[in-house]
């Protein structure tokens, strides 16, 4: 029988291996996401996807510039 994904009250349930990530114990404050903190941190995974976002926009952003420039 496949286990439920849901409970009674439609909140979804994680396995006990996921559940550290979940607990309130770990949410941060607000104003520290922001900080600079290297290692494998919350805060150093933050600004990881902000600067790949930015990498991947400014890579698209000149192609597209590339490719108008090369057909005119």
């Amino acid at each position: 029988m496949a286990k439920r994904l849901f409970n009674k009250k439609n909140h979804l349930i994680f396995p006990k291996y996921f559940r550290f990530a979940v607990s309130p114990t770990n949410q941060l404050d607000p104003t520290e996401l922001n900080a600079w903190r290297r290692g494998f941190t919350p805060q150093a995974e933050i600004w990881n996807g902000r600067l790949a976002m930015l990498g991947l926009s400014v890579g698209i952003g000149v192609l597209v510039l590339w490719r108008l420039i090369a057909t005119t």
